[in-house]
């Protein structure tokens, strides 16, 4: 019976040095993935970081994008008033246009009127000079009566 207390004893203390050494290597392994927990904690924290900065890039890229599409649809309502005042003054000048056609076909019927009184004129002063004559003529040949 001693041998079989002696054979439980060193099976016992076997068995004791197996459990330490099973404890020891958890421990180890426990210690490992504390470590391993420890750096993915880290790595979490670092990509909220990087996450908070590419959050508040793209709120940033967001309002620059607001800003471009305001500018773009300024630049679309000036771009249709131009055109708006370019079409407005091609029909002014379309009118100018007409406008002075009929000055020119005035001032040339004008310059026919007044080259027509022009011609009358001279008629009036050939008339003018011939009744004068006439008029000397018919004084002289009163004069000879007088006589």
């Amino acid at each position: 019976m001693a041998d079989e207390i002696q054979k439980l004893a060193e099976q016992s203390n076997n068995a004791s040095g197996s459990i330490e050494r099973i404890v020891n290597t958890l421990i180890v392994n426990a210690g490992h993935v504390v470590e391993a927990m420890q750096q993915m904690q880290s790595v979490t924290d670092k990509q909220n970081q990087y996450i908070s900065c590419t959050e508040e890039s793209v709120v940033k890229v967001m309002g620059e994008i607001h800003t471009s599409i305001q500018s773009i649809r300024s630049i679309e309502n000036r771009t249709k008033e131009l055109e708006k005042a370019r079409k407005e003054m091609i029909v002014t000048i379309a009118g100018l246009s007409g406008i002075a056609e009929s000055n020119a076909a005035n001032t040339q019927e004008t310059s026919g009127v007044i080259t027509n009184v022009s011609e009358r004129f001279r008629e009036v002063k050939q008339s003018a000079a011939n009744l004068k004559g006439t008029a000397d003529i018919l004084e002289q040949n009163i004069r000879k009566f007088k006589i």
